[in-house]
Parts: structure tokens; C-alpha cells; sequence
């Protein structure tokens, strides 16, 4: 929170690179991939100075990298830009409107962006998998939450890994444990996609007892392609707290008449395409053809481009395709942001 949370407007550069002493350099460092303190094999280089030759800084970078405590970056950095790190303490859903919703699935829906993120730095993935990757990793909680054919998948993955894992001769607690987080593919065909199919991403940016486009499509253009939002103007008027509450109309339909006022048109087109194509998936990020009150969904939306994209795996593309610029500028101004722990200007 704080400094690090802050929303950046510009990079202001330095003519000359700044020298810092190596131990400086290794608790810099240190803090910023493991948030902790650094530990020998740093502190040895911090102390001989070798820390301070390019190549060193590098090697010890690849191996902070393949440390578990990599995992403090994904769930920090990550969770700071992306607003999923309270998720666990501060989700917004109404657990007694979903009887399938949980302790073990809420904190399973927070650890997925993790374990993901984790992996993708490890294995040195291109960072634009976060809008169209293919593949997550779960554990049998979240497999049976998505259900269809990331559970099937889950299933599958899972099932090989044992049967590899019994020929190793390790114990079955520790078989159990090597198989709480597994990668499974299919994303896509599942109808998901990066980071906008993650339930934790679907459900932080919900209303509680329903979906909510703006929030989520709000979300979208703002944390990921950095676009600057105003406020909107006084007195605007409220969607219903439920879906079973809307006077026979869908949210899609409240939206429209919402977006004839010319005052509210000019955000809600940047972003309410985005949240509508995430409708088919409910509050707590389960895959759905109907809403709560039992109409079809629909998340056809149209593109700038002229062409129309149905849900979530469609929409990513595009973003993918056309909105990569912007989404690789946000992240290396937050990135920068966070390495420094100041606000850039």
C-alpha cells in the first residue's frame, strides 16, 4: 500500500546512472523480488563487491529468480497493480447468495495469480500470457469450482503426475504435496483466457450479489492498458443490487439506456464492451449461460475494429493484437513504480 499503490503520470529519467554501495544494492534487490531480507550467497557478494559487476548483478538476479521466495514478487508487485492482494480479507462477495463459496475456495481463488505469476517468472514466459495465456495452475479445490474441461484437465494431469511421482519411492504426504498446484491448459477452449477467466480477477471486480461490467471492464482499461478514467459526474444513477432486481431487463439493457446520456457515453464505451464480453461468468467467477434471474447471457460485444468478439477468450485476442503497447508501457511504469518505491513523474 501507499507510495507502491500509488496510480503514476510520467517517468522522469536521470542523465547519469546512480552508483550505490553493494550492500545497498543487495537489500535492494532483495526486498524488491523476495520482499525480505537478503540472504548468505547475496550478502557474499555484497561484501566482496563483485555485486557491483554487471554480470554478477545478473547471475544473482537468475538465481533469486528460481528461489521459492519469488513467490513474495507475484503475490506484492502483482498484487498491488492488479488489486487482488487483500482478496482474502477484503472480497466483496456475498457468501450466503453463493452455498458453494467458501474458506478453501476463497483462499484457492487467491493463490492462483500467484502460483502463475510465479511460474511465468521462473520460466521467463512472455509477460503477455497474463492476457492470453492458455495454461494456469490449480489446485482440486479451484479444478472443481471451473468445472468442465479444466476439471477434466486437472484430472488428467493430476492422475500422470502420481502415477510418476509412486515410481519415485516418495512417501504419500509428500506425493500429496508435490500435486496441490498443477498447470492445466485449455483455458481458451474453456471459454477463459490470462488473467481476465481467473475467479479472483471476476470476483474482486463483482457487486456482491451480481456481476458488475463496469467494474470489471473499469478494471481492464485502467490497471492493465493504463488509460486515466475521470470520476463520473454527481447524481448518477445506480444499477440494481441483483439481477433478479432489474424490472424484467438484462444488465446489458440498463447499460444502454445508462449510456443515452452523452455525459456517461463518453467512459462507458472505453470499457463497458470489455466488462460485457466477462459476462459468462457469475460473481464468484463460475462459468454461466444465465444469469440469476434465468436469461440467456449474452456476451457478444463489438471491437473498434469493426469486428464483434463473444466472451472473454475472444476479447483477449484483440487486446493481445491491439492493445499489447499499452499494456506492456503499464506494466513497465508500475514495475518501475514498485522498484523504486516512489511515485514516477
Amino acid at each position: 500500500d501507499g507510495i507502491r499503490d500509488r496510480d503514476v503520470t510520467g517517468v522522469q529519467t536521470c542523465a547519469l546512472p546512480i552508483s550505490l554501495p553493494a550492500e545497498s544494492l543487495a537489500s535492494r534487490l532483495s526486498y524488491f523480488l523476495w520482499s525480505s531480507l537478503p540472504d548468505e550467497p547475496l550478502l557474499q557478494t555484497a561484501v566482496n563487491g563483485s555485486l557491483l559487476d554487471d554480470q554478477q548483478l545478473r547471475t544473482q538476479t537468475q538465481r533469486m529468480l528460481q528461489d521459492p521466495r519469488i513467490a513474495a514478487f507475484a503475490r506484492e508487485f502483482f498484487g498491488q497493480w492488479l488489486r487482488y492482494r487483500d482478496y482474502p480479507a477484503r472480497d466483496p462477495v456475498n457468501a450466503a447468495a453463493f452455498k458453494w463459496y467458501d474458506d478453501s475456495l476463497r483462499a484457492a481463488m487467491a493463490e492462483e495469480p500467484v502460483q502463475v505469476f510465479t511460474q511465468l517468472l521462473q520460466q521467463d514466459r512472455p509477460l503477455t500470457e497474463l492476457i492470453s495465456g492458455d495454461t494456469t495452475l490449480l489446485n482440486e479445490r479451484l479444478a472443481q469450482h471451473y468445472g468442465g474441461l479444466l476439471e477434466q484437465n486437472y484430472r488428467r494431469v493430476r492422475d500422470a503426475g502420481q502415477q510418476q511421482l509412486a515410481s519415485t519411492g516418495l512417501t504419500e504426504t509428500q506425493q500429496q504435496a508435490a500435486q496441490l498446484w498443477l498447470p492445466v491448459a485449455g483455458l481458451r477452449e474453456a471459454g477463459r483466457g490470462g488473467l481476465f477467466g481467473m475467479a479472483v480477477v471476476l470476483a474482486k471486480n463483482s457487486a456482491g450479489d451480481r456481476t458488475s461490467p463496469v467494474k470489471r471492464g473499469f478494471w481492464v482499461v485502467h490497471k492493465l492498458l493504463g488509460e486515466h478514467i475521470p470520476p463520473p459526474p454527481p447524481n448518477v444513477a445506480v444499477l440494481p443490487a441483483k439481477e433478479t432486481d432489474t424490472d424484467g431487463k438484462t444488465i446489458r439493457q440498463l447499460l444502454a439506456l445508462h449510456t443515452e446520456d452523452s455525459k456517461c457515453a463518453r467512459c462507458h464505451l472505453r470499457f463497458d464492451p470489455i466488462g460485457l464480453a466477462m459476462e459468462g461468468f457469475d460473481s464468484i467467477g463460475r462459468a454461466r449461460s444465465k444469469d440469476l434471474a434465468g436469461r440467456a447471457i449474452d456476451n457478444a460485444v463489438q471491437l473498434p475494429t469493426g469486428e464483434q468478439a463473444r466472451g472473454v477468450a475472444e476479447f483477449s485476442e484483440y487486446l493481445a493484437k491491439h492493445r499489447r503497447k499499452d499494456f506492456t508501457k503499464t506494466l513497465a511504469r508500475k514495475l518501475l513504480g514498485y522498484a523504486t518505491g516512489r511515485s514516477l513523474q
